[in-house]
């Protein structure tokens, strides 16, 4: 008789997470929506960059990887492809990422550890290769940085993009071990 409550513990656990998720799902997606309305009621177009569109404005002299480091989530600007399916805050759009994200977000809730994220710096700007929907859900969270595999795009000559850097900065990170928070910034 126990056992049976002990079981119904748990199935009543899986179904809280499961319903937390959806909830925070909409909630993301709506504060996406409002803004979109707003950015299209004040003609602003939404500031996701498009990675293939910045590559095309420079010359990428080399491509080099620059390891593993926690990354704020306010220096993630870009995307190479996804641009459609985020906004800049990485709120999700439409249902096609509805899915995938609800199985991070759960994962997240679980406690399971996730990959880290793919991101290539070019200039100031990080841009999403792959793990869109890790940080759209730590986004959620309001999580203040991820970790995140770096590919550094060196570009020859003068940038014509916004924040692009001739020589690219040498980036330190000291992670908080007590949360998922991190400091990072340019060395000295």
């Amino acid at each position: 008789m126990q056992e049976q409550y002990m079981n119904l513990a748990v199935d009543h656990t899986a179904f809280d997470i499961d319903q937390q998720v959806k909830m925070l799902y909409l909630a993301a997606q709506r504060g996406g929506r409002g803004k979109r309305w707003w950015q299209v009621f004040r003609r602003e177009t939404p500031p996701l960059l498009d990675l293939v569109s910045a590559e095309r404005k420079v010359q990428v002299r080399v491509r080099r990887y620059a390891g593993l480091r926690n990354v704020p989530l306010r220096q993630i600007r870009g995307s190479e492809g996804r641009q459609g399916d985020f906004d800049a805050d990485f709120r999700p759009h439409g249902r096609g990422t509805a899915t995938r994200w609800l199985s991070v977000a759960r994962a997240w809730h679980l406690g399971l550890t996730l990959p880290a994220v793919e991101l290539i710096l070019l200039g100031d700007n990080y841009y999403v290769r792959d793990g869109h929907h890790r940080i759209s859900v730590a986004a959620a969270h309001q999580q203040v940085a991820i970790e995140a595999r770096i590919t550094v795009w060196e570009i020859e000559g003068p940038s014509a993009i916004a924040g692009a850097q001739k020589t690219m900065p040498v980036l330190s990170c000291a992670a908080e071990s007590s949360n998922s928070t991190a400091v990072c910034g340019n060395a000295a």
